[in-house]
C-alpha cells in the first residue's frame, strides 16, 4: 500500500472530526521504513497503484525511470507493523448516545 493513499484518508478525517483507525501497511513497506532484509524483493509503487517489481534494482518493464512513485520491500506483516508517519492510529467514534426510550 502506498502511504500517501492513508495520508489522504486521514488528512480528510483530521479536520472533519472523524475518527482515524489505521491498521496495517500488508506485507509491502517503503523502503524508506528500512524494516526488510538484504535481499528482499523490492517495486516501485505509484500512486495510482501501478506496481513494477525489480530485478536486481530494475524495473522489469516500462516505465524503466522511478518518476514519483516509491520502491517498496516484502516483507512480513508483523515486521511492517502499523506505524503511519511515526505513530499509530487507533483512534474509533464514540459510542452513541441512545435516546431515554430505549
Amino acid at each position: 500500500m502506498h502511504p500517501d493513499w492513508a495520508r489522504s484518508l486521514r488528512d480528510q478525517c483530521t479536520p472533519a472530526g472523524i475518527s482515524f483507525f489505521f491498521k496495517q501497511y500488508g506485507v509491502w513497506v517503503p523502503e524508506s521504513m528500512l524494516l526488510h532484509t538484504s535481499g528482499a524483493q523490492s517495486a516501485f509503487l505509484d500512486t495510482d497503484g501501478t506496481f513494477r517489481p525489480l530485478h536486481n534494482g530494475r524495473p522489469v518493464e516500462p516505465p524503466m525511470a522511478r518518476g514519483d512513485a516509491i520502491t517498496v520491500r516484502l516483507v512480513s506483516k508483523k515486521a511492517a507493523g502499523r506505524e503511519l508517519d511515526g505513530r499509530t492510529w487507533d483512534e474509533f467514534p464514540a459510542a452513541a448516545v441512545l435516546g431515554s426510550d430505549r
